[in-house]
């Protein structure tokens, strides 16, 4: 039985919401690429063309 009620309405590309964060830390997509370990066209991808992340990229942070 689930019993968790959060319906939301909407859901925000990933690309979006990495946008966003990274413009409330004042950090740049290069600056979290360096931080993750991860090259930054991958960063780049996933903000800009909205491709999906890795299992590997989502578990850096």
């Amino acid at each position: 039985m689930n019993t968790n009620s959060y319906n939301p309405d909407y859901v925000s590309p990933p690309g979006d919401t990495l946008a966003e964060t990274l413009e409330a830390l004042g950090m740049s997509q290069t600056d979290l690429a360096r931080r993750m370990g991860r090259p930054v066209k991958t960063v780049n991808e996933i903000g800009a063309a909205g491709r999906p992340s890795s299992r590997r990229t989502r578990l850096c942070g």
